[in-house]
């Protein structure tokens, strides 16, 4: 049986698998809620003594357990995600326009996919942005998350002065999210730590040129296909960001790259690899 998140049920007696995909949870800095930080590190121990087999999302989460876990790495296997279809390289025209008229995004703009979670940086951003703010006429779009996440993000958006600047959309529907991809001239993702890092490849799948973080799985999902940057860095961040805007040759460069590199992460690929496993374990 395939336990697709961290936990297997006591009292279960099958062959077991099970998928882990982050060990965020188990580091000294808090990039989690701390209720889930309890959750996993009660719950995830016990779970991996009783699998048979663990399936995990990146090359980085498979050191990790090895690292933090003491598993022996013969016992895990990565089979990596991928984006859902409706992330691709053409979207008709006319959606593009009714997104661009739901959200008012007649300005150009930077896109940050981050749902105002605390591991993925938003604060560092928004001071990054702060510096080249009066260098280009883009705007930063974030979307939004839970009242109290996106209530602490404007806080430091008025200390900042970019109340002008900055639009925080709380739920967007993930259909809508392709076309948003599609009409950013950037997508911007410095996250702190991620088990794969999905916005890395729906944006590339989107013809989105992507900034992300030279940390954790990151670089192994974007390979060379991303601008990577120090997370803890802002002007780094600022920085590559300016570099992206201003050079219409690098934009279509990581565009063409990022195309052929979205095209490695295909669920018929991983649903494939997932069945080997199950039929080596159940056999």
């Amino acid at each position: 049986m395939l336990f697709p998140k961290y936990v297997i049920p006591f009292f279960v007696k099958c062959k077991k698998i099970l998928v882990v995909h982050d060990l965020g949870f188990f580091l000294p800095n808090r990039i989690y809620p701390l209720r889930d930080i309890f959750y996993i590190r009660l719950m995830l121990k016990p779970s991996i003594k009783k699998a048979d087999h663990i399936i995990t999302v990146s090359k980085h989460t498979k050191k990790d357990l090895v690292r933090i876990m003491g598993i022996n790495e013969d016992d895990i296997t990565v089979t990596y995600p991928a984006p859902n279809e409706r992330y691709k390289e053409i979207i008709e025209e006319k959606l593009l326009n009714q997104i661009k008229q739901k959200y008012n995004l007649d300005n150009p703009f930077i896109f940050n996919p981050s749902a105002c979670a605390l591991r993925k940086n938003v604060v560092r951003l928004l001071k990054a942005f702060k510096r080249i703010s009066d260098k280009t006429p883009h705007n930063l779009f974030i979307t939004g998350g839970k009242p109290n996440r996106v209530k602490q993000i404007k806080k430091t958006v008025e200390q900042l002065n970019l109340q002008d600047r900055i639009k925080i959309q709380s739920c967007i529907p993930e259909e809508d999210m392709p076309a948003i991809y599609h009409l950013a001239d950037l997508c911007v993702f410095p996250s702190l730590y991620e088990g794969f890092g999905f916005p890395i490849v729906e944006a590339m799948s989107c013809r989105c040129p992507v900034i992300t973080s030279n940390t954790s799985s990151m670089p192994e999902v974007a390979g060379n296909a991303a601008i990577l940057v120090d997370p803890y860095n802002e002007k780094e961040i600022s920085n590559a960001i300016y570099e992206i805007l201003i050079s219409p040759q690098l934009q279509r460069s990581l565009v063409d790259k990022g195309l052929k590199r979205a095209r490695n992460f295909d669920w018929k690929k991983t649903a494939k690899e997932t069945l080997d496993i199950i039929e080596m374990i159940g056999k």
